[in-house]
């Protein structure tokens, strides 16, 4: 790698981008021009569209938002390196896919090192869909560290394309350089999770559909033991169950009786129909 012209980046000695800079061999188009090039079915690895410096609005919107996440950004963070070092020990090798999840690969290593005082690598390489990731890259880290145990990280898969691309040039590279590497990948939230996304795929077409909603919602139920006994206005404001409803959706709350399952002792029940 040291006769090739690797990017330029800020983050210091947290990451090695193994990707070329291209600055001077593509030239940079507008987002309507990589749109209209991606309709007309080129792939969006050939070109490189205009980027901005974020204004300082944009800025104020990104550090309230993190100051307002901050814990709970720590606390995943903090639970998914923990898993990653359980499995991988000391030959991990960090390897995020750029650039989404580089800044969750730096952030797994800085807690490693917090906490375990362990310098972990972390590299970062281009993957890109229907034409896989970067071998020549992946051939590097494994010639730099040959006992290397390799934990993808990415930090946005969409619909899983990415997740699916990775996992199929995995096996690819194994098979040519016989090679074991877990194609395993470190993700950001449980939608981007593989098997969820093939339960969507198979049974509730996408997050939030109408049939998400129908088969994975819960809906409450008083449940008593005595079907036969009749409950009073007073014991059904007492029994039902407190829950906040979105604005625009009413929960019909039903009663339904059960034999073998309650949630109410017998006796109290007893004494209300008395009273």
């Amino acid at each position: 790698m040291e006769n090739i012209n690797l990017v330029k980046h800020s983050y210091k000695d947290d990451c090695i981008f193994l990707l070329k800079d291209l600055t001077d061999k593509i030239q940079e188009i507008t987002i309507q021009e990589k749109e209209e090039l991606i309709r007309s079915g080129v792939s969006y690895s050939e070109m490189i569209s205009k980027e901005s410096i974020p204004s300082k609005d944009i800025k104020n919107i990104f550090l309230n938002i993190l100051n307002r996440d901050k814990k709970l950004i720590a606390y995943y963070v903090a639970k998914i390196s923990e898993i990653i070092y359980r499995q991988k020990g000391n030959k991990l090798v960090i390897v995020s896919l750029a650039r989404a999840g580089t800044p969750y690969g730096i952030l797994i290593r800085k807690y490693l090192k917090l906490k375990y005082k362990v310098d972990i690598p972390h590299y970062s390489i281009s993957i890109i869909r229907d034409k896989g990731i970067d071998s020549n890259a992946l051939k590097y880290i494994l010639s730099e560290h040959r006992e290397a145990n390799i934990q993808f990280v990415d930090g946005w898969t969409g619909k899983g394309s990415i997740t699916k691309e990775l996992n199929k040039s995995i096996d690819d590279f194994n098979n040519k350089n016989k090679t074991n590497i877990d194609s395993s990948l470190a993700l950001r939230v449980s939608n981007e999770n593989p098997y969820v996304q093939a339960i969507y795929d198979k049974y509730l077409d996408y997050p939030m559909s109408h049939k998400a909603h129908e088969l994975l919602h819960t809906k409450y139920f008083v449940r008593v033991k005595n079907p036969k006994k009749e409950i009073s206005a007073t014991k059904r404001r007492k029994l039902r169950p407190k829950r906040e409803v979105d604005e625009g959706f009413k929960m019909a709350y039903r009663y339904r009786y059960y034999n073998n399952f309650s949630i109410v002792d017998d006796e109290e029940v007893e004494k209300e129909d008395e009273s």
